[in-house]
């Protein structure tokens, strides 16, 4: 199948583009609506030189409503105490109830609370018409764009998308958690026995980094070339590409990381939010305080502070950095 155009360039936070499943299909068409249901930042890679915009100071909304957030291009989706969810800058809100959301250039999709996908777009209506979702139930969920992938309830992985020329199959075992890169070309996944896993999907054959050894806890892929993971004893290794810093992490121990367009951060274990890598948009200036969540997009991060407050940072040029009050 022909690639089809990337609205991000060479290297974008990813859309969620569900087109075919390994394990069989459910097709919803388009248009159909949702249904309802009952810290301190080190320099790497830094540019202040450009434009900022009015995320470019950290922005909070409303206390005691949000557990998670995933920041996406020009958006963001946060799930609310109610395992609702919100979203703000490109995107609209769906009906229902969730246990968990990615957001990626295009559409969100999110794990309903019965564990299936559902993707929407940016008026809330679902994404289908000729599109598929995997069957099955999942524990968690990472868009790429134009592919995304699953861990099942039952610890495999299942990838689905716009196929390219030459795909290779998630490796066979199980796993605790996967990520694609920003352009969807590469994921890479922890297995339960804590080792990385990372297979190409659309990148040329040897293009993708090598995994160091070791056991982790999560993985966090950057771009088309670099990745960053937490290693079981919560410090954090990076590998790839380094042209932004973006492979360079600070020492310290972190409980989760998350992946921007060139950038990263990760929550420490004492709760405060680093970002590193590029900065040109203030994206990687985290503000202070101590977090839960964290979520990086295209050029601004957003994180749920231990109150259940949101704060973004970075660019703002679609309401993308300003947090609902609700």
């Amino acid at each position: 199948m022909t690639e089809i155009p990337r609205p991000w360039g060479t290297s974008f936070l990813g859309i969620a583009l569900l087109v075919a499943s390994t394990a069989g299909v459910a097709c919803i068409s388009m248009g159909t609506p949702l249904e309802e249901s009952p810290g301190s930042t080190p320099d790497g890679g830094a540019n202040l030189s450009g434009p900022v915009g009015a995320g470019g100071s950290p922005t909070t909304g409303a206390s005691g409503l949000f557990v998670s957030v995933s920041a996406g291009y020009h958006g963001a989706c946060a799930l609310k105490t109610d395992n609702t969810i919100a979203c703000w800058g490109t995107w609209a809100n769906p009906g229902g109830t969730f246990k968990t959301v990615s957001v990626g250039g295009s559409w969100p999709c999110g794990l309903r609370a019965d564990g299936t996908v559902i993707c929407w777009t940016d008026s809330g209506a679902i994404v289908g018409s000729g599109f598929t979702y995997p069957t099955g139930t999942f524990a968690s969920l990472s868009v790429g764009y134009a592919r995304a992938c699953g861990v099942r309830d039952d610890g495999t992985v299942a990838c689905w998308g716009v196929p390219c020329s030459s795909v290779e199959q998630p490796p066979s075992g199980t796993f605790t958690s996967v990520n694609l890169d920003s352009g969807g070309d590469f994921p890479c996944g922890v297995r339960t026995d804590g080792s990385l896993a990372c297979w190409n999907q659309c990148l040329p054959p040897g293009s993708i980094p090598t995994p160091p050894s070791g056991t982790f806890a999560s993985v966090s892929v950057i771009g088309d070339a670099s990745v960053c993971a937490v290693r079981a004893d919560g410090t954090v290794a990076c590998w790839g590409d380094n042209t932004y810093g973006q492979a360079t992490p600070p020492s310290g121990t972190f409980s989760s990381l998350s992946s921007g367009l060139q950038f990263a951060c990760g929550v420490r274990t004492d709760g405060t939010v680093a970002c590193w890598g590029d900065n040109t948009y203030g994206q990687a200036r985290p503000p202070a305080g101590t977090f839960t969540s964290i979520g990086a997009g295209y050029q601004f991060a957003c994180g749920v502070k231990n109150d259940g407050t949101l704060a973004c940072w970075g660019d703002n040029s679609a309401g993308q950095s300003t947090p609902p009050a609700h």
